[in-house]
């Protein structure tokens, strides 16, 4: 049985100094406009999901933001600070704690505190001149300029789980062995679906546990034209994936980002059963026509392999046509939330509403969810 999140609280985290999130489902989907926090939430999620693996931490959720690309050693320092809530939490001292619940009444509270060298001392909003003398700034920029052979010492990382402390010592490059994660957790951005390594892993996860004629079925329902595929070595041995079009093959690489983000998804949830998926602008690439499909054959996906699912997205159309695809009241009541976020006087508030509410709320009373 699928044990689900059903709270989660963020403190002190990028932008949020509290924010509590309760009634948490199968589907969770966070609206609202542009920077108001959506995408920081499945970010929190995340960390905590990271737990002592601090190696997951930085090449997601730092990297992702990135392109995977740091442009020297203070601009990772200042997106590492960035994690934490800077009006809430003082240089030297910086701390967030994500709190969760699970559906079997389980709580988890994890607190990262960040210690900054005096390395990264010129990125504190409060430097002046009288801390100078404790950087060399002519051994900095060497450094900026030539980080392959320097390591750099950048601060200490404590994470403690439910009051079990770990403490990690921050250089750039990164140089901590990978741990166990508290929780398997995948974190899907827009652009996740052009990694052809990605695509491959998929693919071999179907062939598997032989279900890739079943995700051919589902596929067909969105696009008819789809009628096989295949992973086929190149000549140097590398396997590429090719798609079957009426007796024609195609590169994966050649179709359209609709096609490519929906194989991605779908088959994301049989590469990582029993996980948590964060999936970033969950609208964007498709087409409305495929929305109803897309909407039921990710439930259906999703429950098989017991994943539970938190998405961001600003498009009050996808949702109107993502909820009436689910024919079942009974269904959107219980297994689909919606969360609006909204700024007002100055603050941050979130409705919650279950999927039944927020189609009547779309339909009955033309509400804007944004």
């Amino acid at each position: 049985m699928k044990n689900i999140y059903k709270n989660l609280t963020i403190k002190n985290f990028k932008r949020f100094k509290t924010l509590e999130i309760e009634g948490l489902t199968d589907i969770n989907l966070f609206f609202g406009d542009n920077n108001m926090g959506k995408t920081s939430i499945i970010e929190a999620v995340f960390a905590h999901s990271c737990g002592y693996n601090i190696n997951a931490l930085v090449n997601n959720l730092l990297s992702k933001r990135q392109m995977g690309y740091f442009n020297g050693i203070y601009d990772f320092g200042e997106n590492l600070i960035n994690l934490f809530n800077k009006e809430n939490t003082s240089f030297y001292n910086m701390e967030f704690s994500i709190s969760t619940t699970s559906q079997n009444g389980q709580k988890t509270i994890t607190d990262y505190k960040f210690t900054p060298s005096y390395f990264l001392e010129p990125l504190n909003d409060d430097y002046t001149n009288i801390n100078a003398n404790k950087i060399d700034y002519n051994i900095n920029n060497k450094l900026e300029n030539n980080t392959e052979n320097q390591i750099v010492y950048l601060g200490n990382l404590k994470v403690k789980i439910n009051g079990k402390e770990k403490e990690f010592k921050i250089n750039f490059p990164l140089n901590i062995p990978s741990q166990e994660p508290l929780r398997s957790c995948v974190y899907h951005d827009i652009l996740d679906h052009r990694i052809p390594g990605r695509t491959i892993n998929i693919y071999g996860a179907l062939k598997r546990k032989n279900k890739m004629n079943e995700f051919i079925e589902e596929i067909q329902k969105i696009y008819p034209e789809i009628e096989d595929i295949e992973g086929i070595p190149l000549p140097n041995g590398a396997m590429k994936i090719y798609i079957t079009l009426k007796n024609k093959k195609v590169s994966f690489s050649d179709l359209g980002d609709g096609f490519r983000r929906w194989y991605y998804i779908i088959g994301s949830m049989v590469l990582y059963p029993k996980s948590i998926h964060l999936i970033e602008e969950v609208d964007a690439t498709f087409h409305p026509n495929s929305i109803p499909d897309f909407a039921e054959t990710l439930f259906n996906y999703s429950n098989n392999y017991e994943n539970q699912i938190f998405m961001t997205s600003h498009n009050q159309e996808f949702l109107h046509i993502f909820l009436k695809a689910f024919k079942n009241k009974e269904f959107l009541e219980k297994n689909i939330s919606i969360f609006t976020l909204k700024e007002l006087d100055n603050e941050l508030k979130i409705l919650k509403l279950t999927g039944e509410e927020a189609l009547i709320n779309i339909e009955k009373y033309n509400m804007e969810l944004r």
